[in-house]
C-alpha cells in the first residue's frame, strides 16, 4: 500500500529527478523516452532505463531533496510510495519542468 505524501514534496522530488534526467539525456533521447512511454502499456515501466540507470538518478534526486540522509535509510524507499509518486509525476510531465500537469493526474 502506498502512503499519501505531501504533493509539494512529491513535486519537489519529481523536479529534482527531471533535472537529473535532463543532465544525462539529450533532448532527442528524452523525446524518445516520452514517445516510448506513451506506447507502454505497463505503467511500472519507464523507458529512461533504455538509456541510463534511472534508479541511480532518483537516488541522487533523493540526496538533493533530503541532504545527509541516505535514500535507503528513509521510510520512503522504492515500493513505499514517494519514489513512485515522484517518478510518475516526472513521467506525466514528460521530463520537462515546464510541462503542465494533466488534469486527471493525482498525487
Amino acid at each position: 500500500m502506498r502512503k499519501e505524501h505531501d504533493p509539494a514534496l512529491v513535486r519537489r522530488l519529481a523536479l529534482e529527478f527531471i533535472d537529473q534526467i535532463r543532465s544525462f539525456l539529450t533532448p532527442e533521447e528524452i523525446a524518445e523516452v516520452v514517445m516510448r512511454n506513451s506506447r507502454q502499456r505497463n505503467p511500472h515501466v519507464c523507458h529512461t532505463h533504455d538509456f541510463i540507470d534511472a534508479n541511480e538518478l532518483m537516488q541522487d534526486a533523493f540526496q538533493e531533496v533530503f541532504p545527509g540522509v541516505p535514500w535507503y535509510e528513509r521510510t520512503d524507499r522504492p515500493g513505499d510510495g514517494l519514489w513512485e509518486d515522484a517518478w510518475d509525476l516526472a513521467k506525466a510531465m514528460k521530463f520537462d519542468p515546464a510541462w503542465p500537469l494533466p488534469n486527471d493526474f493525482q498525487i
